[in-house]
C-alpha cells in the first residue's frame, strides 16, 4: 500500500466543508473515519518508510484505529438524533457526541488507558466542529441557545461589516504572497511558519497536511490540533524562524519590499485584537513582535539600499 500522502484518496478524505446543519456532520465524520483507516492500514505494515513517522509505526497505527472507533461512535450518535427527528445541534448533543468519542467502543477496564490528550483530541475536535452550526444558527434556532455575541472591530457595527485590504496588507502573514522555503513552495508565509513547528520531529504527515492546506487559516488549525507534537525547542526558536520568513518574503517579492520601505520610519503594528504577542492585542499594549520584526527587516533593507547607492 502506498503512503497515504502520495497518490491516495487522502487529500479528498481529509478535506471537509463547514457543517451548516446536524445532517452535515455525517459526511464529515465519514471522511474522518476513512482518513484514519487509510493511515492505520499503511502504518500497520511496519516498514522502514512507515517508521519515519515515529519510532513505533505499529503504535501509531493503533492510535489511528482508535480514532476510527471514536469517529464511528460519534457518527452513530448523530444518526440516532436524526432518526429521532432532530434538525439542529444542541449543547446536549455536542456534549454527548464528545463523550461518545471518549467512552465509545471501550469498556470500563480500558477507559483509564485513554485519558491522555492523545485520546481526547478527537473528542475536542468533535466539540469544535459541532459548535459551528450551533453558533452559526444564532438565537432562536436552538432551544435554550443564548444569542451569539457579535464582535465589532474598526468601523464594524452590529448591522454592518466592513472589509477591504488596507494599504499595507502585504505585511500580514495571511496575505497571498507565495514563499519558497526549504525547497517547498508555500501559498503564504503563515503556512511556512506553522510547517516549521514540526520540522525535525519526524511528523512528516502533519507537515504535509500544513503544506497542502487550502488556506492559511486551515494551516493554523492543523498546527493547533497537533501542538502537543511540535518540536520541543519551538518557543526558543520561533521568533528567529519568523524573522527569516519575513526576510524571505521581502526578498522574493519586489512589491512587498517596496511597500515595506514606503512606510519610512513609522512604527509598524500588527493590529490584532486577539494576539498580544505577535500583535498589540485587545488593550493595545501587547509585545507586537511581528511589527518589531518587520521594522528590523525594513532597517536592513534600507541600509542595504543606501550602501548600494553609494557604491
Amino acid at each position: 500500500m502506498k503512503n497515504p500522502t502520495k497518490g491516495t484518496p487522502l487529500d479528498e478524505t481529509w478535506n471537509y466543508r463547514i457543517p451548516e446543519s446536524l445532517a452535515d456532520l455525517i459526511p464529515l465524520f465519514e471522511n474522518r473515519v476513512a482518513c484514519h483507516r487509510l493511515w492505520a492500514d499503511w502504518l500497520g505494515q511496519d516498514t522502514d518508510e512507515t517508521r519515519r513517522y515515529g519510532e513505533h509505526g505499529l503504535g501509531h497505527a493503533k492510535n489511528h484505529w482508535d480514532y476510527v472507533k471514536q469517529y464511528s461512535a460519534a457518527k452513530s450518535l448523530i444518526e440516532k438524533h436524526l432518526r429521532n427527528g432532530a434538525a439542529v445541534v444542541t449543547e446536549a448533543m455536542v456534549d454527548a457526541a464528545a463523550k461518545a468519542m471518549h467512552d465509545g467502543p471501550l469498556g470500563t477496564d480500558d477507559e483509564a488507558e485513554y485519558t491522555s490528550d492523545e485520546w481526547n483530541r478527537p473528542a475536542e475536535w468533535c466539540r469544535d466542529m459541532a459548535r459551528v452550526p450551533l453558533t452559526a444558527l444564532g438565537a432562536g434556532s436552538v432551544p435554550g441557545c443564548k444569542p451569539r455575541e457579535i464582535e465589532c472591530h474598526g468601523l464594524d457595527t452590529p448591522e454592518r461589516v466592513c472589509f477591504y485590504e488596507q494599504d499595507f496588507y502585504v505585511l500580514s502573514n495571511f496575505s497571498s504572497f507565495t514563499l519558497k522555503w526549504k525547497d517547498l513552495r508555500f501559498d503564504t508565509s503563515e503556512a511556512a511558519y506553522h510547517w516549521e513547528k514540526f520540522d525535525g520531529t519526524g511528523q512528516l504527515g502533519i507537515q504535509e497536511w500544513i503544506w497542502k492546506a487550502p488556506s492559511a487559516h486551515e494551516a493554523f488549525k492543523i498546527a493547533e490540533r497537533n501542538k502537543h507534537l511540535r518540536r520541543p525547542d519551538w518557543d526558543d526558536v520561533k521568533i528567529d524562524v519568523m524573522r527569516r520568513i519575513l526576510f524571505g518574503k521581502a526578498d522574493q517579492h519586489e512589491y512587498v519590499k517596496r511597500k515595506l520601505l514606503a512606510t519610512g520610519d513609522r512604527e509598524l503594528v500588527e493590529n490584532s485584537w486577539r494576539d498580544d504577542f505577535w500583535g498589540w492585542g485587545p488593550n493595545r499594549d501587547g509585545k507586537n513582535v511581528l511589527g518589531r520584526l518587520w521594522m528590523e527587516v525594513r532597517a536592513a533593507l534600507a541600509a542595504s539600499a543606501s550602501e548600494a547607492s553609494r557604491g
